[in-house]
């Protein structure tokens, strides 16, 4: 995995926005607190991706156009996941919540643009 350094913002915010064909796995660094609108968007080849429990935001686009991502990891306190977010990313097929089912129903934020529908909890699925 390629860990994103040196695009840390204002706020520990993730400001990538640059289309990179040859990202194919990313590590976020523990210190960013949201990723930023269109971020990752049409990173063809990204297959994986692992939020630190620091993410608490993943805004408009982020990783839209992601043809490829197949996995995503997010954290428990995630507070806030726009429903734009995963659109066009059709190959997602693996979701994972590092929380409970009942935390991840209580957040009631899943009403994203994925095919996915199973949510991966630690307690088992949503």
């Amino acid at each position: 995995m390629e860990e994103i350094v040196n695009h840390l913002g204002i706020e520990n915010v993730i400001v990538l926005k640059d289309t990179n064909e040859k990202i194919v796995g990313i590590k976020i660094p523990d210190e960013a607190v949201a990723i930023e609108d269109w971020a990752f968007d049409r990173c063809w080849n990204l297959k994986e991706v692992y939020l630190p429990d620091s993410i608490r935001i993943i805004g408009v686009n982020s990783f839209s156009l992601c043809e490829n991502l197949k996995k995503i990891s997010l954290p428990k306190q995630l507070e806030s996941v726009d429903k734009l977010s995963f659109a066009g990313s059709n190959n997602l097929e693996y979701i994972e919540f590092r929380g409970t089912r009942e935390e991840f129903i209580e957040k009631n934020f899943w009403n994203v643009q994925t095919p996915t529908r199973i949510i991966h909890c630690s307690d088992g699925d949503a």
